[in-house]
């Protein structure tokens, strides 16, 4: 069976994503950190939402035809009222000059009071249109210019981007507009843009209102909804997608299981990417993050005498010190295991007043409709549930205790039956759509 199409998932995820955004429920730093393709180490979700913006389809359609447009730009001719002496410039308002000859300086008739046509470039629709510019001109050159990826010159190639810096730079009628920095758009400037005559002044309304909308995270707005489906994540990266609809899915159906959850904000000082909770649960979901959890074996933890196997892991691990240390002044770890799941689900009992990890779910995500790529992930999962412990006790494995623990291995459209035991779970895509995923022994009663 054909994996999942990417468009399909881009789609799907999309939709969850902007339920989570709407409700203030997602972690912005941890959903930067997850959607930032551009290699940029981008912490800000306010920085990475401009970038989505200037990759857009409508943005880039802008850019391309700015050279052409922005010859017809628009200005009012004014005139400007000035008093000279012993030249003339322009039309001579002569009961001006009256006035100021018989006020200032009698009898002196060298002094003249002339109007001098000139264009007014700072009006309403063109205030918009650089305002606008600026945002695309920062952000490409700040941020997007920099990205080294072949989908980025698919977007913006460098002939794009120096057509943007000339007009910018060197456009004589875009530099007579003031300064970007000294523009506070008004409603009315706004409204002018949008019922202008010329189509260049509309276009610019149009994107700088979806750009503010996307700043202002109005994530119910359609357009808003369709920029962040055109620009969701790196189109090279078709795993890191599968992710984040994994991820999402499964954050639906926690919801539809405990249907009293309601999602809260998570700060972003925390690690989680989203929390739900009631007057009787708590849930933490985390991704690539260990969360509250510890999944690591140190060799130095081992009891001796060390069987064969293990002395001469640790003749391994000793020679590894000594050379990285030799050759790149570094001091590795002496980890004999180290793992990190790519979901973690904490489920907390907060019936009594107090928070008690009740239930512990561990994913791994293989975007994948092959069988040894599964089974890869099935040992992954089956080491995160053997290993995992408390980062605060560190001593006990959660196998040891009475925490409910169960592991998901998320795969696309790969067929498989399920494993006799009753803490794995094979879910594939198809799972995900619908309103369970898992058998009832899974979830406890209500």
């Amino acid at each position: 069976m054909a994996k999942t199409p990417p468009q399909t998932l881009v789609e799907e995820t999309a939709e969850e994503l902007v339920t989570f955004l709407r409700n203030g429920g997602i972690n912005e730093r941890e959903l930067t950190s997850t959607l930032d393709f551009t290699d940029l180490a981008i912490n800000e979700f306010r920085r990475l939402k401009r970038i989505h913006f200037v990759l857009s389809d409508p943005v880039i359609k802008f850019v391309n035809s700015l050279p052409r447009n922005v010859r017809r730009i628009k200005t009012e001719t004014t005139r400007s009222r000035d008093v000279m002496r012993g030249e003339v410039e322009g039309k001579i308002d002569w009961g001006e000059t009256t006035k100021l000859r018989n006020s200032q300086s009698y009898g002196d008739r060298t002094l003249f009071v002339c109007e001098t046509p000139y264009s007014e470039y700072d009006i309403p629709e063109n205030l918009v249109l650089k305002q606008l510019l600026a945002v695309i001109y920062e952000t490409i050159t700040d941020d997007v210019a920099r990205i080294d990826y072949a989908w980025r010159t698919e977007r913006w190639d460098d002939s794009l981007i120096n057509d943007l810096t000339r007009v910018v730079e060197r456009n004589v009628h875009i530099n007579r507009i003031r300064n970007a920095d000294t523009i506070d758009l008004r409603q009315r400037d706004l409204n002018a843009a949008r019922q202008s005559r010329r189509a260049l002044y509309r276009e610019a309304y149009e994107l700088y209102s979806r750009y503010d909308r996307l700043m202002a995270n109005e994530f119910s707005n359609e357009a808003v909804q369709q920029l962040l489906t055109e620009t969701l994540v790196d189109p090279d990266n078709d795993p890191t997608l599968f992710e984040l609809f994994c991820v999402f899915k499964l954050i639906r159906v926690l919801r539809t299981e405990y249907d009293e959850l309601q999602i809260q904000p998570v700060q972003n000082g925390g690690e989680a990417i989203a929390r739900m909770e009631s007057s009787r649960r708590e849930i933490s979901v985390y991704t690539d993050n260990t969360g509250t959890l510890t999944l690591r074996e140190m060799i130095d933890d081992v009891t001796p005498p060390l069987p064969p196997y293990l002395q001469r892991a640790r003749q391994v691990i000793d020679a590894h010190q000594r050379a990285a240390n030799e050759a790149f002044g570094t001091e590795p770890g002496r980890e004999l295991y180290q793992g990190r799941p790519d979901i973690i689900v904490e489920i907390y009992d907060t019936t009594d007043g107090t928070k008690q990890l009740d239930r512990l779910l561990l994913g791994e995500i293989k975007y994948t409709d092959q069988t040894q790529t599964a089974s890869r992930g099935l040992k992954q999962l089956l080491e995160y549930m053997t290993y995992a412990r408390e980062q605060d006790d560190g001593t006990t494995y959660f196998v040891e205790t009475d925490v409910n623990l169960d592991g998901l291995l998320f795969v696309d459209t790969l067929e498989a039956t399920q494993p006799s035991r009753k803490d794995l779970t094979i879910v594939t895509t198809d799972d995900l759509r619908g309103e369970s995923i898992l058998s009832s022994s899974f979830y406890p009663p209500s």
